[in-house]
């Protein structure tokens, strides 16, 4: 059972987050070691697991990245992250960036860094916007389509969100 199942939601990448958190504490009234006498005869071993993992579905479903990485990998588009790749074109992008930081740390130039980081905390709101639109349209449609798109765009922003991170300690 998936956690979209276990809360009894649809696959979505924005569900209602109210209903997410009320049937919450819902299954954890049901399922809280603690409460003995609601737990339908399971063993304490079980509790403990089933609140366990109820916890770490609340705590996915709850935040936005986590909750796009998790849908991805219901549908075979997420392994292994680490190999996972974004386009040519915005890493030649991200080369241009990573470049420019470069020179600006080699010239001791702050001011350059911040209007660096500036541009890429720019991009990463757009891109954001992009990401947020092509799974709501998902949300909408179920078009499977929208997939690769949406896996492309949480992998191009984690990338924005490292490098804005970077430049971060820079500054």
């Amino acid at each position: 059972m998936n956690h979209f199942e276990e809360f009894n939601i649809p696959v979505q990448f924005f569900p209602d987050l109210n209903l997410i958190r009320n049937r919450y504490y819902e299954l954890s009234r049901l399922y809280h070691p603690d409460l003995k006498d609601t737990t339908h005869g399971l063993a304490e071993s079980e509790l403990e697991q089933k609140s366990s993992d109820l916890n770490s579905a609340y705590r996915i479903l709850m935040a936005f990245d986590l909750r796009v990485a998790y849908v991805l990998t219901l549908y075979g588009l997420m392994g292994d992250t680490d190999k996972a790749s974004v386009s040519s074109s915005f890493l030649m992008e991200m080369m241009d960036v990573n470049e420019s930081v470069m020179e600006a740390k080699l010239e001791a130039d702050t001011e350059r860094l911040r209007s660096i980081a500036k541009e890429v905390e720019q991009l990463q709101d757009e891109r954001m916007k992009e990401w947020e639109a092509h799974c709501r349209q998902f949300d909408k449609t179920q078009d499977q389509g929208l997939l690769s798109q949406i896996k492309d765009d949480y992998l191009r922003n984690k990338y924005l969100l490292r490098l804005k991170e970077q430049l971060e300690q820079e500054v």
